[in-house]
């Protein structure tokens, strides 16, 4: 009787277990891109708080989330979908 599958076992072809995938150069080059301009447009939003200066933190949080979305749009072009 063959051994029930477990969420966490790693997938297995004929030829034993399959190689992990691994993250393309572009793909990890976009990742680097859009957590850095993430996080320095947060951050840069979070000090114009401090500052009182309401509108220009607003535009640099907006600034944000093209990261966000072409971080993501790399991911699923990557994961084939």
């Amino acid at each position: 009787m063959p051994k029930e599958a477990k969420c966490y076992d790693p997938p297995v072809n004929e030829d034993g277990p399959a190689p992990p995938e691994r993250a393309t150069p572009l793909l990890a080059i976009v990742r680097i891109v859009s957590v850095l301009g993430m996080s320095f447009a947060i951050a840069l939003g979070l000090f114009l708080l401090l500052g009182a200066w309401w509108w220009q933190a607003l535009v640099s949080f907006a600034a944000a989330v093209p990261f966000f979305f072409a971080m993501r749009y790399m991911e699923r072009r990557a994961a084939g979908e």
